[in-house]
């Protein structure tokens, strides 16, 4: 039995944040009705059969889900929606704040017909206050949370991150626990809850280390370090004689220690904390190799030398991750799931749905006729 059997969820969010999450939750079980508009669906779909920029996102994050197309300013699709709400008591919508009480459908609404719902809702600033109506992205939310503070303290200039942290961290992962949180609530009470994620509050509570280097600037003013941030040795990204780059994470001292003798310079060891000084020293060792031999020196050393790899060498490195398949054909996005569960097998893999593809066996099961649906389709409901 897997771990979220019986347990069904309408998705009515699009793009990242809110698919990342309800993906997550389908791997383990649960029953993902995804509903969009019938005239366009969700942007990622449009962005992956894009000819000229072809970026596979939809197909990845949408796997192992169902389809349904409904025009929620239809009457008639507003009340096969309300109508879904007896089988799935559990919402994730991502719109701005507002839509979806336009729509007749917000949560103070839908909980009266639906004690049980638990209503997740993912905005960029949350569901009140001044800013919930502002348009941004990822790079926006870090900007203003501090995130990018870490650049100018290691005297480097901010870049644009490979990785959405506010979107699948500050979104999708705090929405998940979210979610669960309210489910264990409901189990004991009976009725449910909205939950308001907002993902600039997710990205401001994980910078936890810029927190942490306010705190200690307050308290010791000047001598403040986020050695953490790239001003010390210890911790830092080096280039190598190839033009390659690797990381050295040395944060406690036996590893530390264990670098320096490797590197046959143990008159380094006291010198962890040697800040620019010692970072110049370090650099000139590791510009003296290519990658790939200091990545064979470091293999068996417990000192947290790793090399920067790209994404396609990481997929074919399967010596660095915990038995997953990545060398899996990247289609098959089970290889990217980063949980395992012995007691509670992952859902077999199927591809992502085709726009409305579980319209018919969605309507059927609420009682709905084939001429019912061709009636919906033909009054574009669905």
């Amino acid at each position: 039995m897997q771990a979220l059997t019986g347990t069904k969820i309408m998705d009515l969010s699009m793009n990242l944040p809110g698919p990342y999450m309800t993906w997550l939750l389908a791997a383990l079980g649960a029953e993902i009705l995804k509903i969009e508009n019938p005239q366009a669906g969700d942007p990622t779909r449009a962005i992956e059969s894009n000819p000229i920029h072809p970026f596979p996102l939809f197909g990845l994050v949408n796997s192992n889900k169902k389809s349904m197309t409904l025009n929620l300013k239809h009457a008639a699709a507003k009340k096969i929606f309300i109508k879904l709400l007896s089988k799935y008591d559990i919402l994730v919508e991502g719109f701005r704040p507002g839509v979806m009480e336009k729509l007749g459908l917000g949560y103070d609404i839908l909980r009266k017909i639906q004690p049980r719902i638990i209503y997740v809702s993912i905005s960029g600033f949350g569901q009140s206050g001044p800013s919930r109506l502002k348009a941004a992205h990822d790079l926006n939310y870090q900007a203003i949370t501090g995130c990018f503070h870490a650049a100018s303290i290691s005297g480097g200039i901010p870049q644009v991150p490979s990785i959405p942290i506010a979107d699948l961290a500050g979104g999708s992962l705090f929405g998940l626990f979210g979610l669960l949180a309210a489910v264990i609530q409901r189990e004991r009470t009976g009725v449910g809850q909205q939950v308001d994620i907002s993902l600039s509050d997710g990205a401001f509570s994980m910078n936890i280390l810029g927190l942490c280097h306010s705190l200690a600037l307050k308290r010791n003013p000047g001598k403040a370090d986020n050695f953490l941030c790239g001003t010390q040795p210890f911790y830092n990204i080096y280039q190598t004689v190839d033009d390659r780059y690797i990381t050295l994470g040395a944060v406690e001292f036996k590893f530390w220690k264990n670098f320096c003798i490797t590197v046959e310079r143990e008159d380094l060891i006291s010198r962890q904390f040697g800040g620019a000084p010692v970072i110049e020293i370090v650099s000139k060792i590791f510009r003296t190799r290519p990658l790939s031999d200091w990545s064979q020196i470091f293999e068996n050393v417990d000192a947290c030398v790793e090399p920067i790899l790209s994404t396609e060498e990481a997929m074919t490195s399967s010596t660095r991750f915990q038995a997953t398949s990545m060398q899996n054909e990247i289609g098959d996005s089970s290889s990217l799931l980063p949980f395992r569960l012995p007691g509670s097998p992952l859902k077999e893999y199927s591809p992502a749905p085709e726009l409305g593809q579980h319209n018919v066996q969605t309507l059927a099961g609420i009682g709905f006729s084939n001429k019912n649906i061709e009636d919906l389709k033909t009054q574009g409901a669905i």
